[in-house]
């Protein structure tokens, strides 16, 4: 909480069991760390994005903590249901748990989203 960045991108919750995702265990932690993050950074821009491989369920909670921090949204969905954005598509790993994440270009087209989501935002509020 110290550092002060002028952006923080948090992709969290991929790991939590759907049926353990709740208000309690996902929202309310979440919120906390951001409120945590601004209260010595005010001004931060903070992006929430969705999971990679998420339900709807964990995503609308998500969503939920964008909303009550003020932070954008950045719903990453569509780039995962395109196979040629994940690991697998690249060959470099045999592992099946390695190769479900984003690869090289999932991870660009991942910045791109976040980047253009950004800068909406930050033309919105001028």
């Amino acid at each position: 909480v110290n550092f002060k960045p002028q952006l923080a991108v948090f992709q969290m919750g991929d790991n939590l069991p759907a049926d353990k995702a709740t208000e309690e265990t996902l929202v309310a932690p979440y919120v906390e760390l951001i409120q945590a993050l601004r209260q010595n950074n005010p001004d931060v821009i903070v992006v929430v994005t969705s999971l990679w491989g998420g339900d709807s369920n964990r995503n609308a909670l998500l969503k939920t903590v964008a909303s009550r921090t003020g932070s954008i949204f950045v719903d990453l969905r569509e780039i995962a249901r395109d196979p040629a954005n994940s690991a697998a598509s690249e060959g470099n790993f045999a592992n099946d748990g390695v190769n479900w994440h984003p690869g090289d270009r999932g991870m660009k087209a991942i910045a791109e989203e976040i980047w253009s989501q950004v800068s909406i935002a930050m033309c919105e509020t001028k």
